[in-house]
């Protein structure tokens, strides 16, 4: 699953852009992706963990990585960046 983002991004706490980063918890990136009426979160937190986002990412020049982890998925966060 690759996103592409164009134009003005509005996010909630869950989900900010942050300098050259894109911090976001999965909750927040469901909710961004105003996906919730198409997928629950449970099953987009299970596609997540088991595509190879990171992978297709490198096509892109980017990839996904832990930013802060609190030992609970569902509160971590992560961060989209981009490779040098």
């Amino acid at each position: 699953m690759v996103l592409h983002f164009q134009g003005e991004l509005s996010f909630n706490q869950d989900c900010e852009l942050n300098g050259c980063f894109l911090i976001f918890s999965l909750k927040g990136l469901h909710e961004f992706l105003g996906v919730e009426n198409v997928i629950v979160y449970t099953a987009f937190r299970k596609i997540i963990y088991q595509s190879s986002i990171n992978e297709e990412l490198q096509g892109f020049g980017g990839k996904v990585e832990l930013h802060r982890s609190t030992g609970k998925v569902d509160e971590s966060l992560y961060k989209l960046i981009k490779l040098q």
